[in-house]
């Protein structure tokens, strides 16, 4: 994952590595930053090489199946209005909070994950999301799993070959799934809470690509929400969307799982 590269330990190893002689290859779905250090991935791995492989062109050679994007209206929440006269990074976790904490949104989630095509990944950045959706889950009926940052890695392999047996149809999960998850069986991916990371938002994505047999397509949906910075991200992630041909978005309605 040579993205990483600019953080200190990952560098290090790259400097040290076959003391100055060594033939260095790096691999990555995202090789570029968020925070504008690309320069240091290609000083230390060189340059990217033909061909730029894309996940159009990985669709397109039959190593990967289409994304469908579909854009759902989700509920208003009044948790929202607790936020006014906030500004700034106190405004973003606000909504953020108010989001985590809307009982009729986060039913509105689980509600549509017993509708679509299953297994399912829940994805969201925060934990105290990920629980309260786990619980809601549970409460719904579906056969649901929790990962988090404080699952132990012999607990997680339990829980991934449990959904590969097809013992589970709903993993939620925390950011920590957005990259090195080989779930090939699943099959939706819905996206609770997003940002605005070009890395991040393609790498969730690729969770849900793997070719499998009778997966024709992947789809992921997205909560469409007229939230300040919530509504800017997700324009962010669409405009990135756009970016591959062999993606396709949907504007739809949430009953239309079709």
């Amino acid at each position: 994952e040579v993205h990483h590269v600019p953080a200190r330990t990952v560098k290090k190893v790259m400097i040290e590595a076959g003391d100055g002689w060594a033939l260095r290859i790096g691999l990555s779905a995202t090789p570029w930053r968020n925070d504008g250090r690309d320069l240091e991935i290609y000083a230390y791995s060189g340059s990217v090489v033909e061909p730029k492989i894309s996940s159009s062109y990985l669709i397109k050679n039959g190593y990967a199946v289409p994304v469908e994007i579909r854009v759902v209206e989700a509920p208003l929440c009044e948790e929202i209005e607790e936020c006014e006269g906030e500004r700034g990074a106190a405004a973003y976790m606000c909504v953020r909070r108010a989001l985590v904490e809307c009982e009729e949104r986060n039913r509105f989630i689980v509600e549509l994950a017993t509708k679509v095509e299953k297994p399912i990944l829940i994805i969201t950045p925060l934990v105290k999301h990920a629980e309260k959706l786990y619980r809601l889950a549970k409460e719904a009926g579906l056969k649901a799993a929790l990962v988090t940052g404080v699952v132990k890695a012999e607990k997680r392999k339990e829980i991934y070959d449990a959904l590969r047996r097809g013992e589970i149809e709903v993993l939620i999960a925390t950011t920590l799934a957005d990259e090195g998850l080989d779930l090939p069986p699943l099959r939706t991916l819905i996206i609770a809470l997003g940002g605005k990371s070009k890395t991040r938002t393609l790498q969730r994505i690729g969770r849900l690509v793997r070719p499998y047999e009778g997966k024709r397509v992947a789809v992921a949906y997205e909560l469409k929400e007229n939230y300040p910075y919530i509504a800017d991200h997700l324009e962010a992630r669409l405009r990135l969307y756009e970016t591959e041909p062999h993606w396709r978005m949907v504007f739809a309605d949430s009953s239309d799982n079709e």
